[in-house]
C-alpha cells in the first residue's frame, strides 16, 4: 500500500490481525491422534519438550498442538511442563533498520489507532530499539523489533561476501554480464527528488543528473 495515509492503513491491518489471531486463540481444537501415535504415546520413555526421560512419580501426558484440527499429536510430555509449554501470543513485525530512523510515525498511529498500551526500550526520545503494543480485552501483543540490529555488519558488506550469486544467475541467465553486476549492487533511490507523492505517477525514470 502507498499513500499519504499509509500509517492509518497499517494500524487498521494489525488490528485486523489481532482479532484473527485471538478468534483462532479463542477456539483451540482438541486432541485428535491416531492408533499409531497412541502407541507411540504409551512406549514413550521421554518429554519431547526438554529431551529429559520421565521420572519416578511424574505424570505422562500427551501434548497437542492446539490450533491443528486433526493428527495434532506432537509428543509424550510431564503433565506439569505440559501445562507452561504455551503458544506465545506475541506477533513479531520487523522493520529493516527500525532504530535508524524516526520511527514516530510508527508509534503515533499505532498508539492512538489501537486500544491498548505500548512499552518503549528507547535509545533516545527520538530512537527506539524495540517498543511493543499490547491489545486491549486481548492476550495478543505485537512487538516491532530492528532486523539490522541482527546483523554482523551492513547489507552492502554482507552482500559483498557472497560470489557469484549461483541461484540468483540461474533466474537471470539471459541477462547481459554489465546488466546482471546492477542488479547485485544496492539499488540508488533519490530521496530528495520525491516531493511529492505525484513523482510516483510519472511514467519514465528521473533525469540522470538526479540519479548521480
Amino acid at each position: 500500500y502507498r499513500g499519504g495515509d499509509c500509517m492509518r492503513w497499517f494500524a487498521d491491518e494489525m488490528n485486523k490481525l489481532a482479532e484473527d489471531v485471538s478468534t483462532v486463540f479463542l477456539c483451540p481444537y482438541k486432541m485428535h491422534m491416531t492408533p499409531q501415535q497412541e502407541l507411540e504415546f504409551q512406549a514413550a520413555t521421554h518429554c519431547h519438550i526438554f529431551e529429559q526421560s520421565f521420572k519416578s512419580g511424574q505424570k505422562k501426558v500427551p501434548d497437542h498442538n492446539h490450533l491443528i484440527p486433526e493428527n495434532n499429536f506432537r509428543g509424550a510430555s510431564c503433565e506439569g511442563y505440559n501445562v507452561n509449554y504455551q503458544d506465545t501470543h506475541t506477533i513479531p513485525v520487523v522493520f529493516h533498520n527500525l532504530s535508524g530512523y524516526d520511527a514516530h510515525f510508527v508509534v503515533t498511529d499505532i498508539a492512538t489507532r489501537m486500544d491498548g498500551k505500548i512499552d518503549l526500550l528507547p535509545i533516545t526520545k527520538e530512537q527506539y530499539i524495540s517498543f511493543t503494543k499490547h491489545i486491549n480485552e486481548s492476550r495478543i501483543c505485537f512487538r516491532f523489533i530492528d532486523s539490522f540490529r541482527f546483523m554482523a555488519s551492513s547489507l552492502d558488506k554482507l552482500s559483498s561476501a557472497l560470489t557469484n550469486f549461483p541461484n540468483l544467475k540461474s533466474q537471470f541467465s539471459t541477462l547481459p554480464e554489465d546488466q546482471f553486476d546492477i542488479l547485485t549492487k544496492k539499488g540508488i533511490m533519490p530521496y530528495d527528488y520525491f516531493d511529492s507523492f505525484d513523482r510516483f505517477d510519472e511514467p519514465s525514470l528521473p533525469p540522470q543528473d538526479i540519479l548521480q
